[in-house]
């Protein structure tokens, strides 16, 4: 039988044509690392399915459904087919720098109790020119549950796109993977489960050239109203796994900071006439939080004049830097 290779890319798939070639090509250049790649086509309709057999290889993996299911469950079905004890995932967008997976590897045999590792990621546009660069040293290199789940409240999603993330299987497998419930944040629902128990760790180093296009999943309008309703979900079981004396503070940050942003999208999403996301947002907050919500908007001028302050329990040797 043979050895699973040392490390795994996984990469969903669905209508990515035009980008995927290059996806594919940054996924097999990686330097110096004992890897395989397993792709998973959904479904798609494109002609996505003829570049993908192109690359049909020893190292390289295919799945393939006949209907679309959705980027989490394919993604759970892909990780769950490995059986790599680490796996890094990658959007059919984006490209991955050569030295991505070495740097991971090094980073999960020094730190066993990392089970989530991210890297710092460029911003790209839809012919490939940079926008931007995430910040580096901003928080540590590695974050311990009760710290890991102050960020996720405060901050989001702070990965920020799945193709900066590996993972250590089994982390995923007992945490029970993506819930395939949530149809635009399940990635922030895994990684804030996950961090619970695991150690979060951060590679200060631009690995990831994330793509930014208006056909992707987050751009689509559908989508806005999805992430008000599954975040505040997500955030809601965040509260009870905080420190205690932040708990109160968090509750407040929901409301003065968080009930401002969602009313913001709303009124915006008012002004462009799309009543339907208006509605969704007012039956997620309930009209009694919107209101209030709506009251703070204008007190504060969409939090321009004040906001609440992200309160935080450090650890004795929170350090920021390399």
């Amino acid at each position: 039988m043979q050895r699973p290779a040392s490390i795994a890319i996984v990469i969903p798939v669905y209508n990515g044509v035009k980008h995927l070639e290059a996806c594919l090509r940054s996924a097999l250049l990686q330097n110096g690392v004992d890897f395989e790649v397993w792709i998973g086509d959904d479904g798609s309709t494109d002609g996505s399915q003829q570049i993908i057999e192109r690359f049909r290889g020893s190292r390289v993996h295919i799945v393939a459904t006949k209907s679309n299911r959705g980027l989490f469950a394919n993604l759970n079905q892909l990780i769950r087919a490995t059986k790599s004890p680490f796996v890094h995932i990658l959007c059919q967008d984006d490209i991955l720098e050569r030295d991505c997976l070495a740097l991971e590897l090094r980073r999960f045999s020094r730190f066993p109790r990392v089970g989530l590792i991210f890297s710092k990621s460029s911003s790209i546009d839809d012919g490939g020119q940079e926008l931007g660069r995430g910040a580096l040293h901003d928080i540590p290199n590695t974050l311990r549950p009760e710290l890991a789940l102050q960020h996720f409240f405060y901050h989001g999603c702070i990965p920020s796109n799945l193709s900066t993330v590996a993972l250590r299987r089994t982390a995923f497998l007992g945490t029970g993977g993506f819930d395939e419930r949530y149809k635009v944040s399940g990635d922030f629902d895994l990684w804030t489960r996950l961090c619970r128990t695991w150690d979060m760790g951060v590679i200060h180093a631009h690995q990831v050239r994330v793509r930014s296009h208006a056909r992707q999943l987050s751009a689509a309008d559908s989508s806005g109203p999805q992430f008000v309703s599954e975040n505040r979900l997500i955030r809601q079981e965040i509260v009870p796994n905080l420190p205690l004396s932040v708990q109160s503070a968090a509750d407040e940050f929901e409301r003065r900071r968080y009930g401002v942003l969602d009313v913001h999208y709303a009124l915006r999403s008012l002004l462009k006439g799309r009543y339907g996301n208006v509605r969704r947002v007012i039956d997620t907050m309930g009209l009694k939080s919107f209101l209030a919500g709506a009251v703070t908007w204008l007190v504060t001028a969409n939090n321009r004049l004040s906001r609440p302050a992200a309160q935080f329990v450090l650890p004795s040797d929170y350090r920021v830097g390399p």
